[in-house]
């Protein structure tokens, strides 16, 4: 589980940044501090908060709503309490509870001016309250019975799951005799009463209202009691709506969104030209490496098996530049012929190919004299022989077929 912090604001305190919280965990409660938001904001970072809002600045009241519905529950309460209210219902943060089994609605309703400002103040200093709920509704309960907190100033009075009030102490008898009196369905029988040993005997008085009072001392400060008790279901939440952790994260969301829909699509583009140009260098080496085959084949019709059609290549050339050791290999004869084919105008090499000292050239010459010439210039100059296997007439040009072996 989470570390949690649980803060409020010190009930007479000279600024609403004075404070004191309390932390749990795995192995229980901490130690109580007090001190300024500020030192409160280092501790809160990286846990869970929870806020206590003080009971006497909200009413929390009851109403009879029938709609089910939690949309039209929400907006029918503004109607139910607008008589209840001293000021406009519009100025009012309204939060509904859970429904009790005989359809009436607990309600928290406090002042959204003031409601804000406690939000905006733990905001100052970065402090983001996961639950923000009634001290009132932190106080210990156990059906049947009602629970008396002597809170250090103030007298909390819970007198059902998810109602009660916040009661001074020097009127706490009128008020908790005013209150027994309008609980005529559910009257309770027993008074816990929460208080410091030393404060005890000031509460007995209360016995004659017809309770029986069962002592419990307190033996830490209340926020400790408060914040053993917090995290129950019948806490009322008072981040409702657009103030919920929930509602925050969509209006961020919501405020990133276009840039996230431009980086997605930025990124969608990107891709698709990366899968483009894969594509595209694939087929370009597909066309190569057939290419790179096909000239193979035309240099070594006698291969059989073609794998690496690169290395082959480089391997057979290799063969034919060192001719088996001896002279008369293939690059002997091209560096003896190559000259003389250079030297002969107009004269085009279709192709060369060699094969046991033989070397076999298809040419294009523009008559059969510069033909003629180059076999006597092979023979003469080159040292080599030179004869024509073939020769064809084609427009304006000799197609022919030369056959050049070493010189015997």
């Amino acid at each position: 589980m989470l570390d949690t912090v649980f803060l409020r604001f010190i009930r007479g305190g000279s600024a609403p940044q004075v404070c004191e919280w309390i932390t749990t965990s795995d192995h229980g409660l901490g130690e109580t501090m007090r001190g300024s938001l500020e030192e409160a904001s280092a501790v809160c970072a990286g846990m869970r908060t929870i806020f206590l809002a003080p009971a006497e600045d909200m009413l929390i009241t009851t109403v009879d709503v029938p709609a089910r519905n939690r949309q039209r529950l929400l907006q029918a309460l503004p109607y139910a309490l607008e008589e209840r209210l001293a000021q406009d219902v519009e100025d009012m943060h309204l939060v509904p509870g859970t429904r009790r089994s005989d359809g009436i609605v607990p309600v928290v309703a406090v002042d959204r001016v003031r409601f804000e400002r406690w939000l905006t103040i733990l905001r100052e200093y970065d402090i983001e309250p996961e639950r923000m709920i009634p001290d009132l509704l932190a106080t210990p309960y156990a059906p049947g019975s009602w629970t008396l907190l002597d809170d250090e100033g103030m007298v909390l009075l819970r007198t059902d799951a998810q109602e009660g009030l916040a009661i001074d102490p020097d009127n706490l008898a009128v008020v908790l005799a005013s209150v027994l009196e309008e609980a005529v369905e559910v009257h309770p029988t027993q008074l816990r009463v929460y208080a410091p040993e030393e404060y005890m005997a000031d509460f007995n008085g209360l016995a004659t209202l017809g309770l029986e009072i069962l002592p419990e001392p307190l033996p830490g400060p209340p926020i400790e009691a408060l914040a053993a008790h917090a995290e129950s279901a019948a806490a009322i939440d008072l981040l409702l709506g657009k103030y919920s952790r929930r509602e925050r994260l969509g209006k961020l969301y919501r405020r990133w969104l276009p840039a996230a829909v431009m980086l997605g699509t930025l990124l969608v583009l990107n891709f698709s030209v990366l899968l483009y140009d894969y594509l595209r260098l694939s087929h370009e080496e597909t066309q190569l490496r057939t290419s790179i085959e096909n000239t193979y084949r035309e240099a070594f019709p006698e291969a059989q098996r073609i794998v690496d059609p690169r290395a082959q290549m480089q391997r057979g050339l290799e063969a034919l530049r060192h001719g088996g050791g001896e002279s008369g290999g293939f690059m002997d004869m091209l560096r003896g012929v190559a000259p003389l084919l250079s030297q002969t105008p107009g004269l085009q090499v279709q192709r060369i190919s060699y094969q046991e000292g033989r070397l076999d050239l298809a040419l294009v010459a523009p008559d059969l004299q510069n033909l003629d010439a180059l076999v006597g210039r092979v023979s003469s100059e080159a040292g080599m022989r030179a004869e024509i296997q073939s020769a064809s007439n084609v427009q304006d040009h000799i197609e022919a077929r030369l056959q050049v072996r070493a010189a015997p």
